[in-house]
C-alpha cells in the first residue's frame, strides 16, 4: 500500500510537525498502522500513535484499497477543535480537507512514497 503525501497537507499540517519526525519516519509509522485504522465513515479512517516521543492522531482516506491520503493531522494534547475525533463532529472540517486534498491529486501537487 503506498501513501500519497499531498502539497497542501504538507504545507497545512505537517510543517509544523517537522521537528519531531521527518516525513519519511512519518510514512513509515503510517504503513505500519494500516492495519489498526478505526472506521470514520468509509473511507475516511482515523488513525491514533506515537512517533518518537509525540502523540499524534490524524485522518486519512483509502483510495481503492490501494493508497492511503492523510488529510489532517495534529497532536493528541491539542484540544482547540478535537474535543472527540467522529464523524459527527468533524465532518466539515473532513470533507473540506477531502477536496482540498482531491484537487491537489487532480493537479499532481503530491508526492507517492
Amino acid at each position: 500500500m503506498s501513501t500519497i503525501i499531498t502539497k497542501g497537507f504538507k504545507k497545512k499540517y505537517f510543517n509544523t510537525f517537522e521537528k519531531y519526525f521527518s516525513l519519511e519516519n512519518f510514512v513509515k509509522n503510517l504503513a505500519d498502522k494500516k492495519h489498526n485504522f478505526i472506521s470514520l465513515h468509509y473511507p475516511y479512517f482515523k488513525i491514533k500513535q506515537k512517533i518518537n516521543t509525540v502523540s499524534v492522531r490524524w485522518i486519512v482516506f483509502i483510495i481503492e484499497n490501494e493508497l492511503i491520503v492523510p488529510i489532517i493531522l495534529f497532536l493528541k494534547k491539542d484540544k482547540k477543535y478535537w474535543k472527540n475525533l467522529s464523524w459527527i463532529n468533524n465532518k466539515d472540517l473532513i470533507l473540506e480537507e477531502y477536496k482540498k486534498a482531491l484537487e491537489d491529486i487532480k493537479n499532481w501537487d503530491f508526492e507517492i512514497f
